[in-house]
């Protein structure tokens, strides 16, 4: 599902926060969660998640007037597969 578009500066290196508690049951966590981002200029870093119900990462780079989307694949302790995309819109300094 896509999650929406978002603004990134060049050269920036920024952290996003994605919040799955809602969608979680009471018992259960994030297990595992890989992000991967569609641009070979702005890359994706520093996959964590917190308490087992949110996925921080990273962006850095980027190249002005580029669209990549980040893939966000989580995978829970039941197991259930979700998988999200997030667009962005790289923009000047």
């Amino acid at each position: 599902m896509s999650l929406g578009t978002k603004l990134h500066t060049a050269g920036n290196h920024t952290r996003w926060v994605l919040d799955y508690a809602k969608w979680l049951l009471p018992q259960e966590t994030i297990a595992s969660v890989q992000v991967i981002s569609s641009s070979l200029t702005m890359t994706v870093d520093t996959i964590s998640t917190v308490l087992g119900k949110e996925v921080w990462f990273f962006t850095a780079g980027g190249v002005a007037g580029e669209q990549p989307t980040v893939t966000v694949s989580v995978t829970t302790t039941i197991p259930e597969t979700k998988i999200d995309t997030v667009d962005f819109l790289v923009t000047s300094p």
